[in-house]
């Protein structure tokens, strides 16, 4: 019979670390009786921002506080509250920052116009620089 040694042995446990490591990882940490609760869950986890981050969505992130608000928005999913009230408790607690793409209204509206305004400035800058070269 072989003897293993000692490289072998550590291998075999190295091996076992990392087949136990991803069974746990595979465990669901929000589980859901329904399908359509699991893609609405995490449809708003990737239109709510982490405030820890910045340009991160809550389902890309792995700051505490992103895993509180996860862990809020699976509570409010469960309870059954739509889609609608979720993103209204969010930008109420934390103001519309929140959220990934905010609606455009009077106190987004420069936000949103910003970049045109800069590419409108940017090409007139542009063709005055050239029809001055030409």
């Amino acid at each position: 019979m072989k003897r293993l040694d000692c490289k072998q042995i550590l291998y075999f446990i190295l091996l076992l670390f990392c087949q136990t490591s991803l069974s746990i990882a595979q465990q669901d940490l929000y589980p859901f009786t329904s399908s359509l609760d699991r893609d609405r869950f995490q449809k708003l986890s990737y239109e709510v921002r982490c405030i820890t981050c910045q340009n991160q969505s809550l389902a890309e992130s792995s700051a505490p506080l992103a895993i509180d608000l996860r862990q809020k928005i699976y509570q409010m999913v469960k309870a059954g509250k739509s889609d609608q009230d979720i993103q209204h408790y969010l930008v109420k607690r934390y103001g519309e920052f929140i959220l990934l793409h905010p609606p455009v209204n009077k106190l987004t509206v420069f936000l949103w116009g910003c970049p045109l305004l800069l590419l409108g400035a940017a090409l007139i800058f542009s063709i005055r620089f050239f029809l001055k070269k030409a």
